[in-house]
């Protein structure tokens, strides 16, 4: 399938670059004192993740983040896709998705239809420099789930991506927009960066249970927002000790 609107569907020679993804540093088990994991929701209809999100302006000439992917799911084979499980629970890279199962989930796809992504990632705190890391784990494209009737039910993820895989090759591909104050990192450093927002649809608990399966409308956004809040409380206290 050609992208549209995209230097990709040409082949994306001139959109590549040479960049590499800066290594992240080296963590060891025994300085870990403290660990989170969270799950957090990218919305794509947030203005200030327009860098991430699909456009029908000429100014987008390197695609979109899905864009990217796909290119690098099919064209490249620089990344791996895998399958979420019937119920979309398993987020543990457990099955890639083979060639013709990749195909047809791409056939059905296109930037258009991609709402949002999902990130798993770590919140750690190192002790021996007493900083929180953030790592990033997984990165999953949303799409939407309907009804028969065409009622909106939520979002669900197509496929996981190995983040520790993505990083190398989205190194490679500046995003499709510059940023408000200019310039175009790519996609690995803006994701580095934190350049995005997101809310939290879940932090590891005994019960395993995201947000949207306990609490629906306003509770649910009040309780993402107080999570956010506790991580970052955590983060303050620290320097309180």
């Amino acid at each position: 399938m050609l992208i549209a609107g995209s230097l990709l569907a040409q082949g994306a020679p001139s959109c590549r670059t040479s960049d590499v993804a800066r290594p992240e540093p080296l963590l060891r088990e025994a300085d870990v004192m403290w660990c989170k994991r969270v799950w957090r929701t990218i919305d794509l209809t947030d203005p200030a993740n327009r860098t991430l999100a699909a456009g029908s302006d000429s100014s987008a000439a390197c695609g979109s983040l899905f864009d990217v992917i796909r290119y690098c799911l099919t064209t490249d084979a620089s990344m791996t896709a895998y399958d979420p499980g019937p119920t979309c629970a398993d987020d543990r890279f457990t099955r890639a998705f083979r060639t013709t199962e990749l195909d047809s989930l791409l056939g059905r796809m296109d930037a258009a239809d991609i709402v949002g992504y999902r990130l798993k990632e770590d919140w750690i705190f190192e002790k021996q420099r007493s900083v929180i890391m953030v790592r990033i784990i997984g990165l999953a494209p949303l799409v939407e789930v309907r009804g028969g009737d065409g009622e909106f039910r939520g979002t669900r993820e197509s496929c996981w991506l190995y983040w520790p895989e993505c990083r190398k090759a989205l190194a490679q591909w500046p995003v499709a927009r510059a940023l408000p104050e200019g310039g175009r990192p790519s996609y690995e450093r803006l994701f580095a960066a934190r350049r995005f927002t997101s809310t939290v649809a879940k932090v590891s608990n005994m019960d395993d249970r995201s947000l949207h399966q306990v609490l629906t409308g306003m509770d649910a956004v009040r309780e993402a927002m107080r999570l956010e809040r506790q991580l970052h409380d955590f983060e303050r206290d620290l320097w309180h000790y």
